[in-house]
């Protein structure tokens, strides 16, 4: 049993069809529970009849007692929600990744019924109210039921971060480290004062009268001092940050970069793209000159399982541009020995001058071997320059990713190798750019052609037919048809027959099925034909469906309107966002945006 509230005065139906006759009103406001049967839920309301009863579900709104999962699936289009969200509003993805998993034990741990924090960003019911009435986040349509979404919280969550960010901007005159912003998110009022005080000082001698049961309270009975807490934080973050970033080097360019200065070049290959968003993000060995836990990523890529915090990993940095640059032959060309320097001069071509950008250099040491490798960024007379990692401390100071000049002389190897674009699909034209798929992290089969043939068309419709509604909208709406039909190739649910199941073009079942089936028979049109399936579609969302439509108008992003179309529209019950998502990547990368 599942609880509701009736958004609107609502007919209970003596079954589950709108054709059945009345049992009498429900009234907005009330709530209810029930189970979901083809599109009304199964419901007795003893303030209407005596008898069992039928609710429409799009004159409900369900209330979740658990917030929902993050499934294996979802994962990426998480990721990627986060990052449009934070560049929309002007918060760092890097810490709201970072928190929520370090928040959730990766995502793992969501939270329980009541009213206590729940979600990826965890957040309690009083905390998510006074987001969304008076906080950054007002005005925008959410409801206190939006807190079981992850989806919702995201947005939430970023526009509360660009606030916090701007807060302690304003109050410590300088920007936070992400140990001191996640203190005083835990911390609530209060925080920046501790922040700005003694942080030599113990939590229990001048922390006072905290709430019971609060973060506050927590410290103020230990033993630690502020400045051991922000460590403590400081650690956590940094350990769930290395696990969130594993599924970070996993997204598509568009997405894996998120700061202005990290956007491909045009002309650069993408593996340069990767070592310049790395030097962005400051990947510093520590003051001690020992490897941090980003530096001991880049070296399990290269296949050191166990490294150690001295180990030199200037080869190894490269290898981690080239693995995770999105380009599978790229990637593949890494050899095992990759964190050696000399192992890049059989990597590639041979490449003389002028050198293009990310050409992989190759320096001699003082002694004549090998000594060194990087990416070459530039170049004048005496020296090039070079970005690479390990290199800039000079032995003094700790080295770290950035750019630095080599003499000419010091040049031993100089190789490179080229992008080869995707190999052409069975069926699939030059309308599509896979270039550009590729880098959104779509890809097209030969199945696809019919629906990347068909997509722009009715994209261009709804454009159209629908004022306001942007590109990336109209393609969420096309991923989500892509997914429940095969890509316009599997109009009928598969295992059932004709009649039962899904049907058409967005497998409309139970009550919508028999009314998208009238509506063809109305019309005198096939089923099955573009008209009907398009014509039926158009009017769910002028009509029945509005509510939905007017929330995908909301999103800002192609994954944000996926998620929101399958939430409101689809109502599905396997979400299989991924494939949703790449649906809507080929849909926009087939309409030319």
């Amino acid at each position: 049993m599942a609880d509701f509230t009736v958004t609107q005065d609502t007919p209970l139906f003596a079954a589950a069809n709108m054709a059945s006759p009345m049992l009498g009103v429900v009234k907005a406001g009330m709530d209810i529970q029930g189970e979901e049967q083809q599109g009304f839920v199964k419901t007795r309301v003893d303030q209407v009849a005596v008898e069992e009863g039928f609710v429409a579900f799009l004159a409900l709104q369900e209330k979740p007692s658990l917030p929902q999962p993050i499934s294996d699936d979802r994962v990426g289009v998480f990721i990627a929600l986060i990052t449009r969200l934070a560049r929309d509003v002007g918060a760092d993805r890097d810490y709201m990744l970072a928190a929520a998993y370090a928040g959730t034990n990766n995502l793992k741990n969501l939270g329980g019924p009541g009213d206590g924090p729940i979600g990826p960003f965890q957040m309690s019911a009083k905390d998510w109210n006074e987001a969304i009435t008076t906080g950054p986040a007002q005005g925008l349509g959410f409801t206190s039921q939006d807190r079981y979404r992850w989806s919702s919280q995201a947005e939430v969550a970023a526009r509360l971060t660009a606030a916090a960010m701007a807060s302690y901007q304003e109050a410590m005159g300088k920007a936070p480290q992400f140990a001191e912003l996640y203190f005083a998110r835990l911390y609530g009022n209060g925080g920046h004062d501790l922040l700005k005080g003694d942080r030599s000082a113990k939590c229990s001698d001048i922390i006072k009268d905290a709430a019971p049961g609060s973060y506050a309270d927590k410290l103020a009975k230990g033993a630690g001092t502020i400045a051991s807490v922000i460590d403590d934080l400081k650690a956590s973050l940094i350990a769930a940050y290395t696990v969130a970033r594993e599924e970070i080097d996993k997204q598509p360019s568009a997405i894996r970069f998120f700061r202005k200065d990290e956007k491909p070049a045009t002309g650069e290959p993408p593996w340069l793209t990767v070592a310049r968003a790395e030097m962005f993000r400051g990947v510093s060995e520590t003051p001690d000159l020992r490897n941090t836990a980003d530096i001991k990523a880049y070296l399990r890529v290269a296949g050191l399982d166990d490294p150690g915090d001295k180990t030199p990993w200037c080869g190894a940095f490269i290898a981690f541009c080239m693995k995770t640059c999105g380009v599978k032959e790229i990637a593949d060309s890494v050899v095992r020995s990759a964190g050696l320097a000399s192992s890049w001069e059989n990597w590639g071509s041979p490449v003389s001058e002028p050198f293009p950008p990310g050409t992989v250099v190759v320096l001699n040491d003082n002694a004549g071997n090998a000594g060194h490798v990087g990416l070459i960024v530039g170049s004048d007379a005496a020296n090039v320059q070079v970005l690479g990692g390990n290199q800039g401390g000079g032995r003094v100071g700790p080295d770290k990713v950035g750019i630095v000049p080599f003499a000419r002389s010091s040049i031993r190897k100089t190789v490179i190798m080229a992008v080869a674009p995707p190999p052409a699909v069975a069926g699939i034209g030059a309308e599509v750019n896979l270039v550009a798929l590729r880098d959104a992290g779509g890809s097209a089969t030969p199945q696809d052609a019919d629906f990347a043939t068909k997509a722009p068309r009715v994209m261009r419709d709804l454009m159209r037919d629908l004022p306001g509604l942007t590109s990336f909208q109209a393609a969420a709406i096309l991923g989500n048809i892509g997914h429940e039909c095969g890509g316009f190739r599997q109009l009928v649910q598969i295992g059932l027959p004709e009649g039962k199941g899904g049907m058409g073009w967005c497998q409309w079942d139970g009550a919508r099925r028999g009314t998208f089936l009238a509506f063809a028979a109305d019309r005198k049109l096939n089923w099955r034909s573009d008209e009907a399936n398009y014509g039926y579609l158009l009017q769910e969302l002028r009509g029945t469906e509005k509510a939905a439509f007017d929330s995908l108008l909301r999103q800002t992003s192609l994954e944000a309107a996926v998620v929101n179309f399958d939430e409101r529209f689809e109502r599905s019950g396997v979400k299989a966002l991924d494939k949703r998502t790449r649906f809507a990547r080929l849909a926009l990368a087939a309409f030319g945006g």
